[in-house]
C-alpha cells in the first residue's frame, strides 16, 4: 500500500539536507536540471506573465524565467526553498512567496510552470482546472519507459512521488483537460523527464 501524500514539513526537511550548504547542493541541482530547464525555456516568451508553481529554491524562476518572460511569481508550500530562494536571489525576494499549490494567488498571469510537481500530488488533475481555460501549462514529469501501461507505476524507494509517467500514461491521464502542444523527451545521465508545453482546455 502507497504511504500518505507528503507534507510541507517533509519537504522542508528535504530541502535542508540537501541544499542548505553554502551553496554546493544548489550548484548541483542546477547543474543536474540544466538540460531539461533549456528544453523548457523554449516553450516561454516575452508575452509570458508566469505563476511558477512548486519553485523550490528558484534557481529556474531566476535563471530562465526572469530573463524571457514578461513578470513572474514563483511559490512553494515549502516555507525551507522559499527561504533558501530569498537568501540566493536577496534582489528578487519579493517575487518568491510561500503558498500551497491549491490556493487563489492574487496575482494576473497567463501562464503556469510547474517542474516536478504533479508526480507529487493526488490531486494533480484537479491542480490543473484551477486555472483559467487559455492558460498556457508548462511542466516535466519524471519518465520511466519500462512501466507498462495501465500500471499505477509507484515508484519503490521514491517517497515522494504518487506516480510516474510513460509518454502514453501522460496523455490518457492529462488530455481531458489539457490541449497538449508538444511532449519532448529529456535527459542527463540515468535521469529522465517529458517536457510539455500545452494549454488549459
Amino acid at each position: 500500500m502507497q504511504e500518505a501524500e507528503k507534507n510541507a514539513a517533509f519537504y522542508n526537511a528535504g530541502w535542508k539536507t540537501q541544499y542548505d550548504k553554502e551553496g554546493v547542493g544548489l550548484y548541483r541541482y542546477n547543474r543536474r536540471y540544466k538540460s531539461l530547464h533549456v528544453t523548457l525555456l523554449n516553450y516561454l516568451t516575452p508575452q509570458d506573465i508566469v505563476l511558477e508553481v512548486a519553485c523550490g529554491t528558484g534557481h529556474f524562476a531566476i535563471n530562465y524565467i526572469a530573463v524571457r518572460c514578461e513578470d513572474f511569481l514563483a511559490t512553494d508550500f515549502s516555507k525551507t526553498a522559499i527561504d533558501l530562494a530569498q537568501k540566493a536571489f536577496p534582489y528578487m525576494a519579493r517575487k518568491f512567496r510561500v503558498l500551497d499549490a491549491f490556493v487563489k494567488v492574487k496575482f494576473r498571469y497567463n501562464t503556469v510552470v510547474a517542474l516536478e510537481f504533479l508526480e507529487h500530488t493526488d490531486r494533480d488533475v484537479e491542480f490543473l482546472t484551477l486555472h483559467e481555460k487559455g492558460t498556457k501549462i508548462v511542466f516535466s514529469v519524471p519518465l520511466n519507459e519500462k512501466q507498462k501501461k495501465g500500471k499505477p507505476g509507484y515508484p519503490a524507494g521514491w517517497a515522494s512521488h504518487r506516480r510516474i509517467y510513460t509518454q502514453e500514461t501522460l496523455i490518457d491521464r492529462y488530455e481531458s483537460v489539457i490541449d497538449i502542444k508538444t511532449i519532448k523527451r529529456v535527459a542527463r545521465g540515468r535521469a529522465k523527464w517529458l517536457a510539455v508545453l500545452g494549454y488549459r482546455k
